[in-house]
């Protein structure tokens, strides 16, 4: 049963990009200031079972600061982002 856990997390964590995006070595300024002029979002579900008896659910989330938005997540494990536009003045939701 570990074994498939750890495999399950090790999957949603390459496919939602946590596993970073390699090394920024031979970048020069402009192309580390345009990386960083990036802003995206990103949610993986991972749902296994073992032999119908073990049911694993893993959400894996990446969210760039100055993003508002929603993740939502559906019994079957779908998962939907919508955005949210921010209110001058008021705290990000």
């Amino acid at each position: 049963m570990r074994r498939w856990m750890v495999g399950l997390i090790a999957v949603g964590l390459l496919i939602s990009g946590c596993a970073g995006v390699g090394s920024f070595a031979g970048l020069n300024k402009d192309q580390i200031e345009a990386l960083a002029k990036i802003k995206d979002a990103a949610a993986v579900c991972v749902k296994a079972s073992a032999g119908g008896v073990y049911t694993g659910v893993a959400i894996f989330t990446s969210i760039d600061k100055g993003i508002y938005g929603t993740i939502t997540v559906k019994d079957d494990c779908s998962t939907t982002l919508g955005t949210v536009q921010p209110v001058p003045g008021k705290p990000a939701p």
